[in-house]
């Protein structure tokens, strides 16, 4: 999925790159800690090798071991 966010503007900018991400056209955001976005344009990130989020933590929550 790829999304883009809003410039200083309200136009549109280039695609989020690796390592971040954006939700619903809002700046792009640092992935949080021990996670990865590993394309460009997620809306998520992805937890790194030996690290999990609780099944209730939200998807831009940390992921720990």
């Amino acid at each position: 999925m790829e999304q883009s966010a809003p410039d200083a503007n309200g136009g549109e900018c280039p695609e989020c790159q690796s390592g971040t991400y954006t939700i619903r056209n809002r700046p792009c955001e640092p992935c949080p800690a021990n996670s990865d976005s590993h394309e460009a344009g997620l809306a998520e990130c992805s937890c790194l090798h030996g690290y999990y989020r609780a099944p209730l933590d939200s998807v831009h929550d940390h992921c720990t071991s």
